[in-house]
C-alpha cells in the first residue's frame, strides 16, 4: 500500500461532524468526481491558505488516489490525524467569505483543500529552480583607464551579485581617440595583466572564507586588437 492510500485509509475513520444544524443537502458524507482536478488545483503557493490558517469551518477533501471530493471534514479534524511533520492541508479554492460565518453551508460552497505531502513539495520547489529560465547577466562595463578607486567600486559590486546567484559580464572598452595597441607593446602588456587581475579579484573567496566565488565562463574575449575585452562569470553556488 503506497502512502497517499495510507494516509487515506486513516482518514476515513470516524470524522467529528460540526456542531449546530448540517449543511444543507448533506444527510451523509457526499463523494462526487472531480473532473477538474488538474487545472484547478495548482501548485501550492505562498498565498494559500494551509493547516490553521484556514478559516472554513468545514472543507471538501480531495481524495489523493482517485481524485474524488470527499466531505464534508472539519479542518482541524483533517489535521489531528495526519502526520504534521509529512503533510499539509492546502486550500486550494475560496469559499465565499460569509461561509466562514454562517451555520448551513450547500456543498458547492465550501472550500476545495488537498493534502500535499513536505518532502514532494519541497522537490518540487527545488526542481522548479534549476529549470527556472536564466535571468539576463548582470552587466558592467569599464575603461582601460579607469580610476582605482572606481575599478574597486565595480569589481565589488559585481562580486555582490555574483554572490547571490547572478551571472556577470563585464566588458573593458578604450575611449574613443584612443590610439591602436601596438601588438608586443607596453600597453599590450598592461592590457592583459588587467584582464588577469580582473579575473582573479572577481573570482577570489569571499571575506568568510570557501572557494571561489565564480569561475570563468570561457577565455576572456577579445575584439578589435586588444581594444575591447568581455569577461563572462558563472557564479558557484554551494
Amino acid at each position: 500500500m503506497n502512502r497517499s492510500a495510507k494516509l487515506w485509509q486513516i482518514l476515513r475513520g470516524p470524522m467529528i461532524r460540526p456542531l449546530g444544524k448540517s449543511p444543507i443537502g448533506l444527510p451523509g458524507d457526499v463523494q462526487r468526481t472531480f473532473h477538474s482536478a488538474a487545472r484547478r488545483l495548482a501548485e501550492a503557493t505562498q498565498n494559500q491558505r494551509r493547516d490553521e490558517d484556514i478559516r472554513a469551518p468545514l472543507i471538501r477533501l480531495v481524495d489523493p488516489q482517485s481524485g474524488q471530493l470527499q466531505g464534508p471534514f472539519k479542518p482541524l479534524d483533517i489535521l489531528a490525524k495526519i502526520d504534521r511533520k509529512e503533510f499539509m492541508l492546502l486550500q486550494v479554492t475560496e469559499g465565499p467569505k460569509s461561509v466562514e460565518k454562517r451555520q448551513e453551508w450547500s456543498m458547492n460552497e465550501l472550500p476545495i483543500c488537498r493534502l500535499v505531502s513536505k518532502r514532494e513539495s519541497y522537490k518540487r520547489e527545488r526542481e522548479k529552480k534549476k529549470t527556472a529560465a536564466p535571468s539576463a547577466p548582470k552587466m558592467f562595463q569599464l575603461t582601460w583607464n579607469v580610476t582605482g578607486n572606481d575599478l574597486s567600486h565595480k569589481v565589488a559590486k559585481a562580486r555582490r551579485d555574483l554572490e547571490r546567484g547572478h551571472v556577470v559580464r563585464v566588458v573593458v572598452v578604450s575611449k574613443k581617440g584612443t590610439a591602436r595597441v601596438i601588438p608586443g607593446s607596453l600597453e599590450e602588456e598592461r592590457r592583459l595583466a588587467m584582464v588577469d587581475q580582473l579575473q582573479a579579484d572577481l573570482c577570489a573567496p569571499s571575506s568568510e572564507g570557501g572557494g571561489n566565488i565564480a569561475r570563468m565562463r570561457s577565455e576572456p574575449l577579445w575584439k578589435n586588437r586588444r581594444v575591447i575585452a568581455e569577461l563572462t562569470l558563472d557564479p558557484i553556488t554551494k
